[in-house]
């Protein structure tokens, strides 16, 4: 059964992104269970325009991305197309489906939403039910409560997560010290300020900040700390697997949920490294950390300063925390989700007499 899956960032990419991270593993493992191709961006003159990795082929395009990638499809000629989105927006998604459709008629389209979205008027639901094979949502309150009503196929088809690509090192921190991390961007959306500002409050002595991203914010942050030792404001790290997991604690600040993979894989990734959480009350965060058991969830910066105390003074309670969050994380293997999608299509396939 030959599948094509397309998605405009992969790896190797300077850009970092959790749906980038999302889609390489989840290609890996679809290819386990079909004929895959895997359609991307060619964003550098560098980079070949197929590349045949371990278990499947990548193809690379140009720009514009979306109109070349519908033209490979109709040479590839494949069983079904999965079209992964990161788009927010209904009316431009509802435009890139349409024009795939239009230059592939005959072959089933199902879109897998990665990313947060906004809810469509009524109209553009009508015409994504009749040109689409499905409609999954890669998270649970956007899929139940907001857009149940409006889309026929839809369902819900969490992110997974793959243990395997998470065995590394811890990077060297120093002895003694409850190291707090964040990893992401560092921008307003993110809430890595409210981070740091509840951080300054602390004012304790056995533990430290450790921040790793780029973004808007990343001076601001400098000025913020103040040249604080105990502060550390990063880049992104290529490898950044073994920072996250040298930390004690990790934390989630986020105001919003727009562009953020629909349950937030840098979560994922902690929980499934044993790491206690402290988050926001964001759609995409709340399904992961559950308040008093693997973590915290909080609304307030107020709160957020507590629950860092306690958990920075309460070695006992991390521990604890940590391994509920690894039972959590099993919850979101890449493999299950992979079973789950290998059912829906040979499901859709064989409704079509395929």
């Amino acid at each position: 059964m030959r599948v094509v899956y397309i998605n405009k960032y992969f790896f190797p990419m300077q850009r970092h992104s959790g749906i980038m991270n999302f889609a390489y593993d989840l290609s890996n493992n679809l290819a386990q269970k079909f004929d895959l191709e895997v359609i991307s961006w060619k964003y550098s003159k560098g980079l070949k325009s197929i590349e045949d990795l371990t278990d499947y082929r990548l193809r690379r395009v140009g720009k514009p991305f979306r109109l070349k990638s519908a033209y490979v499809l109709k040479r590839l000629q494949p069983d079904l197309i999965i079209l992964g989105s990161g788009i927010k927006y209904p009316e431009i998604l509802l435009f890139v489906t349409l024009f795939v459709k239009l230059i592939n008629p005959s072959i089933p389209i199902i879109i897998y939403q990665h990313s947060i979205t906004k809810s469509p008027k009524i109209s553009l639901t009508w015409f994504f039910n009749r040109i689409c094979a499905g409609f999954w949502f890669s998270n649970p309150f956007i899929k139940d409560k907001i857009l149940k009503r409006l889309f026929e196929k839809a369902i819900y088809v969490p992110v997974g997560i793959d243990p395997a690509r998470l065995k590394k090192p811890s990077s060297i921190k120093k002895k003694g010290i409850v190291r707090i991390g964040y990893f992401g961007h560092l921008n307003k959306a993110k809430g890595v300020d409210r981070l740091l500002e509840a951080f300054l409050k602390l004012d304790l002595e056995n533990c430290e900040l450790f921040m790793a991203g780029e973004g808007p914010l990343t001076e601001k942050l400098k000025e913020l700390a103040g040249g604080r030792k105990d502060v550390y404001i990063n880049g992104y790290f290529r490898e950044v697997i073994s920072y996250i997991n040298s930390c004690d604690i990790l934390v989630f600040p986020f105001r919003d949920a727009a562009s953020i993979l629909g349950l937030s894989l840098s979560c994922l990734e902690g929980i499934s490294l044993g790491k206690p959480i402290i988050a926001s009350n964001n759609i995409t965060l709340t399904p992961i950390v559950r308040h008093k058991y693997n973590g915290f969830i909080f609304d307030r910066n107020d709160d957020l300063v507590h629950y860092l105390k306690l958990l920075v003074e309460d070695e006992k309670k991390r521990e604890i925390m940590g391994r509920r969050s690894k039972e959590i994380s099993e919850e979101y293997s890449i493999k299950k989700v992979v079973k789950r999608i290998s059912n829906i299509i040979e499901e859709v396939l064989s409704a079509r007499g395929n």
